[in-house]
């Protein structure tokens, strides 16, 4: 059984897993496409917001910021937007909070052509202009911490 480390299904990485996981000769490969929405993965991610919010002051906000990829591969058919959209509300609903307090991001653009929106950067500066001065961050995009999640974000 292969679990990609992405909870949200794309062709640009959970596909790729699974090219690889096919050629992998005598074995017998499943690929769990994603579990985005699995209860327990929420509810694991919430219990880590939970735990950095107690030791921590909580932000007066919580961001899930999720890895960006080109609008074109949405558009395509793609549904890692709308799986990372479930997978924010979910955590969102897990941890008690209201719509207002939590919002959606997309990081890591490059190159010159479109990426999903909103970007994280525009919505950071978005909460600074509405008064939010303490914000929380989560990236739910990964089951672990990785270069992107410990740095970039």
């Amino acid at each position: 059984l292969v679990l990609p480390l992405y909870p949200q299904y794309s062709t640009t990485t959970t596909a790729a897993v699974g090219d690889v996981a096919a050629r992998a000769d005598g074995l017998q490969v499943r690929l769990l496409n994603d579990y985005h929405a699995d209860a327990g993965w929420v509810e694991a991610v919430a219990a880590s917001v939970r735990a950095h919010r107690e030791r921590h002051d909580s932000g007066e906000h919580l961001l899930f910021s999720f890895h960006g990829l080109p609008q074109r591969v949405a558009d395509a058919g793609d549904p890692y937007p709308r799986q990372c959209e479930a997978s924010a509300a979910a955590i969102a609903a897990a941890l008690g909070l209201s719509r207002e307090e939590w919002s959606l991001s997309y990081q890591s653009r490059f190159g010159r052509e479109r990426w999903l929106e909103p970007a994280t950067d525009a919505t950071l500066d978005a909460l600074a202009e509405r008064g939010v001065r303490t914000l929380d961050v989560v990236a739910p995009g990964f089951a672990a911490d990785c270069l992107e999640t410990l740095e970039e974000v």
